[in-house]
């Protein structure tokens, strides 16, 4: 299993600004060149139907290009289920591959997902395959 490294803030951020929402919700990670997941982005979505997160993507791809200018790696998507799932569904893995698709220098894409008030960490990496990764705060 493969250790990510995420900030103390940052992780905290998560379960504060994620932990106890209505609907299903998300946003972006970014690491620096230590790849130390170092920030993250609150993304409401745009207005969708109870139980699916549509991202606002014209607001992610800016910020993705403001990150970089700053040297901040785009690395990751959250999302929550406010069903209570703690696995991604195939519809969560078929955007993470289309993403990682669309930046040909990422190796993995981090696809961390908050349930019932618990963070679940996953990856994907280039080939599609999905796996459990274990976060720690530093």
């Amino acid at each position: 299993m493969e250790n990510v490294l995420i900030k103390k803030t940052i992780y905290a951020r998560l379960f504060s600004e994620l932990k106890d929402q209505a609907k299903e919700q998300g946003g972006i990670l970014g690491c620096g060149s230590d790849g130390v997941i170092s920030a993250f982005f609150h993304d409401p979505g745009k207005d969708s139907c109870p139980g699916k997160y549509i991202p606002d993507t014209a607001v992610l791809n800016k910020l993705i290009q403001d990150w970089n200018a700053c040297g901040i790696r785009f690395c990751g998507v959250i999302h929550t289920h406010t069903n209570g799932r703690s696995t991604l569904t195939e519809t969560d893995l078929e955007y993470g591959r289309r993403i990682i698709s669309c930046f040909p220098d990422l190796k993995q894409l981090y696809l961390p997902l908050m349930a019932d008030g618990t963070l679940y960490f996953y990856m994907i990496d280039r080939a599609g395959v999905c796996s459990i990764c274990e976060a720690a705060a530093v």
